[in-house]
């Protein structure tokens, strides 16, 4: 066995010893982790490595952790002022109202993407209409459905906009934040469980890689939804790194003991607002979830979601990945 085999084995040995003592051993209900998405696949000793932080040995990991008393908002929303969080973004009711007969200084495009943020949009519209981009944010955050909260995130419509002098600041605004409303809509979500689905839909956009079957996302939604109905925490990677603003797909010890509403880990239910776009592919699977009983899912390869009902399910799952076969 390798170095680090043998580091690995020491690590889920001791949070295994701690997880039996415990009474979490006698319910799955309350401890997991989602294998957060991988876009590349990853070498072996990395890989093995990263189970330190799965089942039992994360328990060990956590518990023997020092807490921290960071408190984190999202540093990926693009609001200026951490000292504003948790509202993020600048509200309606807060921001100065843009001037809606503002008329486009350039002829150009808006491009948002899988991987856009307000920020982004804000940042292109301010340039084509010569205003600030707190100016354009404001614009945007006024064109959302009183749902969003007066937050942008997960709320903007993938596509590329055309702006002509004769389309309004206002105007081009609602073009961007149009699509996410009527979808909904036409889906017959009820207005008071909006937010809610945008919030879901963009996790599991974040959690699943790219080129992945319609199938996979429904499994994380589906994980998502019967974890919500069964009071369970989420535990999931990608809120807590959204706000901390990092790249990373993994969160550190000490990082999972961050005092922060987008922690799932340490926080119930949902996190307060989206995380990020949100494609129609995992829109759709939110709408649908739930569609199975599967309580866990593990990326297994750069496209590939499995996912299992049981703790056990899961366990086998994480060794079959992880632990290379010897013979």
């Amino acid at each position: 066995m390798s170095t680090t085999h043998q580091q690995f084995a020491s690590i889920a040995d001791a949070g295994a010893r701690l997880f039996t003592q415990s009474h979490l051993a006698h319910s799955h209900q309350h401890i997991t982790h989602q294998v957060r998405r991988q876009r590349v696949a990853r070498a072996s000793a990395t890989t093995v490595a990263s189970i330190g932080l799965v089942g039992a040995g994360a328990f060990g990991l956590v518990s023997l952790a020092q807490p921290s008393t960071t408190v984190v908002g999202p540093a990926a929303s693009g609001s200026a002022d951490p000292d504003a969080f948790p509202s993020g973004l600048p509200t309606a009711e807060t921001s100065t109202s843009p001037d809606t007969a503002t008329e486009a200084i350039a002829e150009g495009t808006v491009d948002i993407t899988a991987e856009s943020h307000p920020k982004d949009a804000a940042a292109q519209i301010a340039e084509l209409y010569g205003v600030s981009a707190d100016h354009a944010l404001a614009a945007i955050t006024s064109a959302l459905p009183p749902e969003a909260d007066g937050n942008a995130e997960g709320w903007l419509g993938e596509g590329t906009y055309d702006v002509e002098p004769s389309v309004s600041l206002e105007r081009m605004a609602q073009l961007i934040t149009a699509q996410m409303p009527e979808s909904l809509s036409a889906a017959g979500i009820p207005r008071d469980e909006w937010q809610a689905t945008v919030i879901a839909a963009s996790i599991v956009q974040a959690e699943v890689p790219e080129g992945t079957e319609q199938s996979g996302y429904q499994a994380v939604a589906d994980v998502i939804a019967n974890r919500l109905a069964a009071d369970m925490s989420l535990q999931v990677d990608s809120p807590l790194m959204y706000a901390l603003g990092s790249e990373s797909l993994y969160p550190t010890v000490e990082q999972l003991e961050t005092d922060s509403p987008y922690n799932t880990y340490g926080k119930p239910g949902l996190p307060p607002t989206a995380i990020g776009m949100v494609s129609p592919t995992s829109l759709d699977a939110v709408i649908q979830a739930p569609q199975s009983d599967v309580m866990y899912y593990v990326v297994t390869g750069p496209t590939v979601i499995e996912s299992a009902v049981t703790w056990d399910e899961f366990m086998e799952l994480l060794e079959r990945l992880y632990i290379p076969d010897n013979d």
